[in-house]
């Protein structure tokens, strides 16, 4: 790993390349030192996430710096208040897309963008669930691996939807996905009081 500072002035081809390579892409400077990072990956936020259930967010920024890492300094949160100064500046920063539930026969279409983008939004069209589903899809789950359910649950209800966001798991959009389907019934007014 370097140690030492280094000041980012890439070019707008630079730049441009990064973002075709990577997607979306930030410019962090901590202390002097600079990098550039790529949106996390499916795999880079599975890897995050659950650091940060088991109460670990040093993990949960190492992932985020460590698998997407572009380029500048390698060591840019070597000190622990610069490791949680940059968890709550990924938290800030790192957009999901909002969802649209809307009801169309015995489906539900759910409709994902980002705010802030003129990008069409991703569409999916989606069966309910049932409570046989979300069983099959928690006993296909046995270690309870995060996300596994949610993403069993998607499988089983999923009829169409965009093949870009299935394929590549880009979190900006499967995240709020695999939140959403879960939710994915006919809600009714539920009354429960003590007596």
């Amino acid at each position: 790993m370097t140690t030492k500072k280094t000041t980012l002035n890439p070019t707008p081809e630079q730049i441009a390349a990064w973002k075709e390579e990577h997607g979306i892409i930030y410019q962090v400077a901590v202390d002097g030192k600079e990098a550039i990072v790529a949106f996390p990956t499916w795999t880079t936020w599975k890897q995050a996430s659950t650091a940060l259930a088991d109460g670990n967010s040093v993990a949960y920024v190492e992932a985020i710096l460590r698998n997407g890492f572009v380029a500048g300094d390698e060591d840019i949160a070597d000190t622990d208040a610069a490791f949680l100064n940059l968890k709550k500046q990924f938290d800030d920063i790192i957009e999901f897309a909002d969802v649209t539930k809307t009801k169309v026969g015995n489906a539900y279409e759910l409709s994902l963008q980002v705010p802030g983008t003129n990008e069409a939004p991703k569409v999916f069209k989606c069966k309910p669930v049932t409570r046989e589903i979300i069983t099959e899809s928690e006993r296909a789950n046995a270690e309870r691996k995060m996300y596994v359910t949610a993403e069993n649950i998607l499988k089983r209800v999923l009829i169409s939807g965009d093949e870009a966001v299935l394929k590549s798991k880009t979190p900006m959009y499967y995240i709020p996905l695999i939140a959403q389907v879960e939710k994915l019934y006919e809600e009714k007014v539920v009354n429960i009081k003590k007596l």
